[in-house]
């Protein structure tokens, strides 16, 4: 967040989900929009409307659920554009590369 802020976005316009009530805490003091909830799940995305989004950058903390967040955000939404993913494992960034 800090960097994308440092680099000119527009907090507001930044959504940040996660599980953890410390992490979104964070977020929103940057003044970021913020959502409690699982971001491998289908309405999760939906309600923050990701079709809307000019990109995506998922920071899960394992390489299974940042891909499964990807995988469900092209599920969700053909139209995601671009989309950052750090993953470790060679087998797992193939997937993340699919379109």
């Amino acid at each position: 967040m800090d960097e994308l802020i440092a680099r000119g976005a527009n907090a507001p316009n930044i959504v940040v989900i996660d599980c953890d009530a410390e992490a979104l805490e964070r977020a929103e003091s940057l003044g970021c929009a913020i959502m409690q909830a699982d971001a491998t799940r289908d309405t999760t995305l939906q309600s923050v409307h990701i079709d809307r989004a000019k990109a995506m950058i998922v920071s899960a903390g394992s390489d299974d659920t940042s891909i499964l967040i990807a995988l469900t955000a092209r599920h969700t939404c053909r139209s995601v554009c671009r989309s950052a993913i750090p993953i470790t494992s060679c087998s797992l960034a193939r997937l993340a590369r699919q379109r």
